[in-house]
């Protein structure tokens, strides 16, 4: 199945290169076969994306990563500021803003109660951004 995913992607960026080019040496006679063309390589080519972008979440589905703090800090008049985000350790991607709040409250919450239910159950067990098994280091 796999392999048909990475065939199927190879031939649909073909069979858009190929379309878009029929596309343009139409546009001269006829210029709606020239969008119609361009359109259908353009959709071929997003299909083609997502089944690139499905195949790279299921090879990381055996993989492991960990949410860290990436911590920042500048000064201003006030003094120091403190900013950062939580990432994954191997996709090295920030966490989307829900997910970001998400993650502080499970780390407080963990900090505050330990290690007891349900304060100690992540609020995501995959990472949004590569799908890697998250487990605590």
């Amino acid at each position: 199945m796999v392999q048909a995913a990475i065939h199927m992607s190879v031939e649909l960026r073909e069979a858009a290169k190929l379309l878009n080019e029929i596309g343009i040496s139409f546009g001269y006679n006829n210029p709606t076969s020239s969008f119609v063309a361009h359109d259908i390589a353009v959709r071929m080519e997003e299909a083609a994306d997502t089944i690139e972008s499905l195949w790279d979440k299921l090879q990381a589905v055996g993989e492991t990563c960990s949410i860290e703090w990436r911590g920042e800090s500048y000064g201003t008049d006030a003094g120091r500021e403190y900013d950062g985000a939580y990432f994954c350790t191997k996709c090295m991607t920030d966490l989307p803003q829900p997910l970001q709040a998400c993650w502080d409250d499970y780390q407080t919450f963990r900090a505050y109660y330990g290690n007891v239910k349900p304060w100690n159950e992540k609020p995501f067990l995959c990472c949004p951004n590569c799908g890697r098994k998250v487990v605590d280091e």
